[in-house]
């Protein structure tokens, strides 16, 4: 009797898969599937795997670089949060001279994340920053809706709002300082 592939797996890994690939790649999963008798968990580990190379190959360089640009980010916001704590332990309440401050220096983190997307990515500057300020809105998003509001609210909605255009002004200083260095 001939064993089938899982069918989400199936269904998910053809709507991934390229027009030039899509009888090689599920094809050569399903043969192995069912002459080596496979489990459905290693199909899926099989489509997993697939669908990782696929995204690297479709977003490669432009992804990485949003990824890194987002990476910085966090990074420097974390860094400086814990600068503050250490240097001004008493600030690190939610009071509106901390909060204000913290929102000023995330943003311009967030511009430079912008910038380092832009940077690495290469070409394409704005489209890279743009998704890298649409993954900060939906982080943003998350933030907003998920999390205990220990800081005021004007703080949460300024820096959720600001995050798109402040990665756009990264990307648009990255084309300027291009420009004028060429």
């Amino acid at each position: 009797m001939k064993r089938n592939p899982p069918k989400l797996a199936v269904a998910l890994l053809n709507a991934f898969v390229p027009d030039e690939e899509r009888e090689s790649i599920p094809g050569d999963l399903a043969e192995e599937f069912a002459t080596a008798n496979r489990s459905n968990l290693w199909y899926w580990g099989q489509v997993a795997r697939s669908l990782a190379y696929l995204a690297w190959r479709s977003f490669g360089r432009p992804g990485l670089s949003i990824l890194a640009g987002y990476a910085v980010m966090a990074a420097a916001v974390v860094a400086a949060d814990m600068a503050v704590g250490k240097l001004f332990p008493a600030w690190m309440q939610p009071r509106v001279g901390f909060t204000l401050v913290n929102l000023i220096y995330s943003v311009l983190f967030v511009v430079t994340g912008g910038y380092v997307t832009a940077w690495l990515a290469g070409r394409a500057e704005i489209r890279n920053s743009l998704a890298l300020g649409v993954l900060c809105l939906a982080m943003g998003g998350y933030y907003l809706l998920k999390t205990p509001a220990i800081e005021p609210q004007w703080y949460r909605i300024s820096l959720v709002s600001l995050g798109l255009p402040a990665a756009l002004l990264g990307g648009y200083l990255r084309i300027r300082l291009r420009r004028r260095l060429a």
